[in-house]
């Protein structure tokens, strides 16, 4: 039978140097104090300038990760909107059903009628929509994965982990119900609480469970 796993408070941050480019990789916390590495800030780790700046080195983001060990975290930063409207007010209009009818014709499930919403738009520049009462749109998520071992070992072909997802990182770790992010300084300071909190859960050993899906690992969570 397997030994229980717990995460190893070593995490790692994934993200894109642009648009479409290949993902980056860099240690979040060192691996003492639980700072942040080196003597940059978070949201300039990975960036060369600023790493030469703060720490008088070389930057330390490669684009494939280090030998990684069951119980490493790996956190990947995704973008959900595009580069060329990142500096725009945008809005969820989810649910919003197009119409050439009248409000009182329209589909009793549509939301809102297209012409309110454009109003509505203009009146408020495009920053919340009152009557569908949305917010900001997301600009990211914050994937997190776990290194586990996914098949068993041998005496001739030790397990090697392979990366699955860490299913209730929000709940588990952070205080939100959800690893989206509304800005680029939200998005690192995810990140950040999210690193923080796998050095604490290593240090509470808490175990990591496995979920199963016709016989194979698909997925695993923290069992707290």
């Amino acid at each position: 039978m397997r030994a229980p796993l717990t995460l190893s408070g070593r995490c790692y941050w994934g993200r894109r140097t642009g648009e479409a480019g290949q993902f980056v990789y860099s240690a979040v916390l060192d691996a003492a104090g639980g700072k942040c590495a080196g003597n940059t800030p978070l949201t300039f780790v990975g960036n060369s300038y600023y790493e030469r700046r703060f720490d008088k080195k070389a930057s330390s983001a490669s684009p494939s990760l280090p030998p990684l060990h069951a119980g490493d975290v790996v956190l990947k930063s995704s973008l959900a909107v595009p580069a060329h409207l990142r500096s725009r007010r945008t809005v969820d209009v989810t649910g919003i059903q197009t119409s050439y009818f009248d409000a009182s014709e329209r589909n009793r499930r549509a939301l809102c009628a297209v012409g309110s919403v454009i109003q509505s738009m203009h009146l408020y520049d495009g920053h919340e929509v009152p009557e569908l009462r949305r917010g900001n749109v997301a600009l990211g998520k914050v994937v997190a994965l776990c290194a586990y071992a996914t098949s068993g070992a041998s005496a001739s072909s030790p397990a090697v982990p392979s990366l699955v997802l860490l299913e209730n990182v929000a709940r588990a770790l952070t205080k939100r119900r959800s690893l989206l992010y509304y800005s680029e300084a939200d998005g690192v300071q995810l990140v950040r609480v999210i690193a923080e909190g796998c050095r604490a859960a290593a240090e509470q050993e808490i175990h990591i469970q496995p979920v199963m899906r016709d016989g194979c690992v698909v997925a695993v969570r923290l069992d707290c």
